[in-house]
Protein backbone atom coordinates (compact mmCIF):
# COMPACT_ATOMS: atom_id res chain seq x y z
CA UNK A 1 0.00 0.00 0.00
CA UNK A 2 1.32 3.48 -0.94
CA UNK A 3 2.28 5.81 1.98
CA UNK A 4 0.03 8.64 2.56
CA UNK A 5 1.97 12.47 2.23
CA UNK A 6 1.76 12.73 6.20
CA UNK A 7 3.05 8.88 6.31
CA UNK A 8 6.38 9.60 4.55
CA UNK A 9 6.86 13.43 5.34
CA UNK A 10 6.28 11.70 9.24
CA UNK A 11 8.76 9.22 8.52
CA UNK A 12 11.41 11.89 6.99
CA UNK A 13 10.95 13.64 10.63
CA UNK A 14 11.69 10.31 12.35
CA UNK A 15 14.36 8.84 10.30
CA UNK A 16 16.57 12.44 9.54
CA UNK A 17 15.62 14.62 12.23
CA UNK A 18 19.05 15.48 12.92
CA UNK A 19 19.84 15.62 9.38
CA UNK A 20 17.54 18.21 8.46
CA UNK A 21 18.00 20.82 11.61
CA UNK A 22 22.05 20.52 10.69
CA UNK A 23 21.28 21.55 6.84
CA UNK A 24 18.19 24.18 8.11
CA UNK A 25 20.72 25.66 10.53
CA UNK A 26 23.84 25.78 7.90
CA UNK A 27 21.34 27.30 5.30
CA UNK A 28 20.43 30.25 7.93
CA UNK A 29 23.92 30.87 8.99
CA UNK A 30 25.20 30.92 5.09
CA UNK A 31 22.40 33.32 4.31
CA UNK A 32 24.42 36.29 6.06
CA UNK A 33 20.59 37.77 7.99
CA UNK A 34 21.75 36.47 11.76
CA UNK A 35 22.46 39.04 13.93
CA UNK A 36 24.22 37.68 16.71
CA UNK A 37 23.06 40.81 18.74
CA UNK A 38 19.60 39.88 18.18
CA UNK A 39 19.78 35.91 18.69
CA UNK A 40 22.89 33.88 19.33
CA UNK A 41 23.33 30.58 17.54
CA UNK A 42 22.20 28.87 20.47
CA UNK A 43 18.71 30.13 20.18
CA UNK A 44 18.91 29.84 17.03
CA UNK A 45 19.61 26.27 17.11
CA UNK A 46 16.86 25.51 19.81
CA UNK A 47 13.75 28.02 17.84
CA UNK A 48 14.87 25.74 15.04
CA UNK A 49 14.44 22.32 17.03
CA UNK A 50 11.35 23.50 18.27
CA UNK A 51 9.51 24.13 14.76
CA UNK A 52 10.84 21.10 13.35
CA UNK A 53 9.29 19.45 16.33
CA UNK A 54 5.80 21.61 15.73
CA UNK A 55 6.00 19.76 11.70
CA UNK A 56 6.80 16.57 12.57
CA UNK A 57 3.70 16.79 15.37
CA UNK A 58 1.51 18.04 12.75
CA UNK A 59 2.83 15.46 9.95
CA UNK A 60 2.07 12.13 12.13
CA UNK A 61 -1.52 13.59 12.91
CA UNK A 62 -1.99 13.80 9.28
CA UNK A 63 -2.44 17.91 9.17
CA UNK A 64 -0.14 18.32 6.57
CA UNK A 65 -2.23 20.19 4.21
CA UNK A 66 -3.92 22.31 6.58
CA UNK A 67 -2.31 24.64 8.80
CA UNK A 68 -5.59 25.41 10.65
CA UNK A 69 -6.24 21.24 11.77
CA UNK A 70 -5.80 20.18 15.39
CA UNK A 71 -2.39 18.73 14.31
CA UNK A 72 -0.52 22.17 13.57
CA UNK A 73 -1.59 23.78 17.19
CA UNK A 74 1.75 23.48 18.35
CA UNK A 75 3.39 25.05 15.37
CA UNK A 76 0.66 28.15 15.46
CA UNK A 77 1.72 28.14 19.70
CA UNK A 78 5.20 28.44 18.48
CA UNK A 79 4.23 30.84 15.59
CA UNK A 80 2.63 33.35 18.46
CA UNK A 81 5.41 33.40 20.49
CA UNK A 82 7.97 34.71 18.40
CA UNK A 83 5.20 37.18 17.30
CA UNK A 84 5.99 39.35 20.52
CA UNK A 85 9.64 39.53 19.11
CA UNK A 86 8.50 40.35 15.43
CA UNK A 87 7.95 43.88 13.87
CA UNK A 88 7.51 44.83 10.20
CA UNK A 89 7.66 48.67 9.48
CA UNK A 90 7.99 50.46 5.92
CA UNK A 91 8.00 53.29 3.96
CA UNK A 92 5.98 54.72 1.34
CA UNK A 93 4.98 51.84 -0.62
CA UNK A 94 6.84 49.46 1.70
CA UNK A 95 4.40 51.21 4.91
CA UNK A 96 1.48 50.49 2.47
CA UNK A 97 2.69 46.59 2.44
CA UNK A 98 3.42 46.84 6.03
CA UNK A 99 0.04 48.05 6.58
CA UNK A 100 -1.35 45.84 4.77
CA UNK A 101 0.37 42.66 5.87
CA UNK A 102 0.70 43.89 9.52
CA UNK A 103 -2.83 44.69 9.89
CA UNK A 104 -4.16 41.28 8.37
CA UNK A 105 -1.62 39.19 10.28
CA UNK A 106 -1.68 39.91 13.60
CA UNK A 107 -0.58 36.43 15.45
CA UNK A 108 2.49 37.18 13.43
CA UNK A 109 3.61 40.97 14.33
CA UNK A 110 2.92 42.99 17.32
CA UNK A 111 4.51 45.83 16.19
CA UNK A 112 3.71 48.16 13.03
CA UNK A 113 5.32 50.85 11.77
CA UNK A 114 3.45 52.65 8.71
CA UNK A 115 5.54 55.56 7.42
CA UNK A 116 3.94 57.87 4.45
CA UNK A 117 1.53 55.76 3.38
CA UNK A 118 -1.99 56.09 3.08
CA UNK A 119 -5.29 54.25 4.63
CA UNK A 120 -4.45 50.95 3.29
CA UNK A 121 -5.14 48.89 -0.33
CA UNK A 122 -8.56 49.01 -2.24
CA UNK A 123 -8.69 52.37 -0.40
CA UNK A 124 -11.62 50.94 2.00
CA UNK A 125 -9.56 50.40 4.95
CA UNK A 126 -12.82 49.13 6.93
CA UNK A 127 -13.55 46.14 4.71
CA UNK A 128 -10.08 45.25 3.61
CA UNK A 129 -8.70 45.47 7.80
CA UNK A 130 -12.11 43.93 8.86
CA UNK A 131 -10.87 40.69 11.41
CA UNK A 132 -8.70 44.30 13.25
CA UNK A 133 -12.03 46.06 14.02
CA UNK A 134 -14.27 43.21 14.59
CA UNK A 135 -12.99 42.74 18.11
CA UNK A 136 -11.13 45.75 19.03
CA UNK A 137 -9.97 44.58 22.34
CA UNK A 138 -8.84 41.55 21.11
CA UNK A 139 -6.95 43.43 18.85
CA UNK A 140 -5.44 45.93 20.99
CA UNK A 141 -4.30 43.19 23.33
CA UNK A 142 -2.19 41.60 20.28
CA UNK A 143 -0.61 44.93 19.18
CA UNK A 144 1.93 46.50 21.31
CA UNK A 145 2.58 49.50 19.17
CA UNK A 146 0.91 50.63 15.94
CA UNK A 147 2.88 53.69 14.42
CA UNK A 148 1.95 55.60 11.78
CA UNK A 149 3.71 58.94 11.12
CA UNK A 150 3.40 61.26 7.56
CA UNK A 151 4.27 64.71 6.79
CA UNK A 152 1.40 67.75 6.10
CA UNK A 153 2.70 67.88 2.81
CA UNK A 154 2.88 64.24 1.83
CA UNK A 155 0.19 63.69 -0.98
CA UNK A 156 -1.29 61.16 1.21
CA UNK A 157 -1.52 63.46 4.43
CA UNK A 158 -5.43 63.36 4.12
CA UNK A 159 -5.75 59.44 3.87
CA UNK A 160 -3.06 58.44 6.75
CA UNK A 161 -5.22 61.39 8.73
CA UNK A 162 -8.69 59.78 7.96
CA UNK A 163 -7.17 56.25 8.50
CA UNK A 164 -6.25 57.39 12.45
CA UNK A 165 -9.56 58.51 12.66
CA UNK A 166 -11.07 55.48 11.85
CA UNK A 167 -9.11 53.29 14.28
CA UNK A 168 -10.22 55.59 16.81
CA UNK A 169 -13.62 55.40 15.97
CA UNK A 170 -13.17 52.02 16.43
CA UNK A 171 -11.15 51.97 19.27
CA UNK A 172 -7.83 50.51 17.97
CA UNK A 173 -5.02 51.92 19.90
CA UNK A 174 -2.26 53.82 17.78
CA UNK A 175 -0.08 56.58 17.28
CA UNK A 176 -0.71 58.65 14.61
CA UNK A 177 2.56 60.83 14.46
CA UNK A 178 1.85 64.01 11.68
CA UNK A 179 5.11 65.93 10.71
CA UNK A 180 6.45 69.02 8.93
CA UNK A 181 7.66 67.66 5.91
CA UNK A 182 6.55 65.78 2.72
CA UNK A 183 7.28 62.18 1.11
CA UNK A 184 10.94 61.63 1.42
CA UNK A 185 14.21 60.77 3.30
CA UNK A 186 13.86 64.06 5.64
CA UNK A 187 11.30 62.80 7.63
CA UNK A 188 12.01 59.13 7.01
CA UNK A 189 14.87 59.11 9.01
CA UNK A 190 13.46 61.30 11.83
CA UNK A 191 10.24 58.67 12.07
CA UNK A 192 13.22 55.93 12.19
CA UNK A 193 14.71 57.49 15.02
CA UNK A 194 11.64 57.93 16.92
CA UNK A 195 9.93 54.46 16.40
CA UNK A 196 12.99 51.84 16.76
CA UNK A 197 13.63 53.21 20.14
CA UNK A 198 10.21 51.78 20.98
CA UNK A 199 10.20 48.05 20.14
CA UNK A 200 10.11 45.38 21.97
CA UNK A 201 9.45 47.00 25.38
Amino acid sequence: MAQSASDTLSAIFLDRRDELLEEWLASQLASGTLRPDLLSKDELRRESQDFLAAAAAAAQDGSVDDVNARGWQRGRDYLASLSRSRAIAGLSMGGSQSMNIGLTHLDLFRWIGIFSSGGGRSGDAETAFADLFADPAASNKKIKLLWIGIGRKDTSFESARGFSELLKRRQIEHVFRPSEGAHNWTVWRHYLNEFLPLLFR
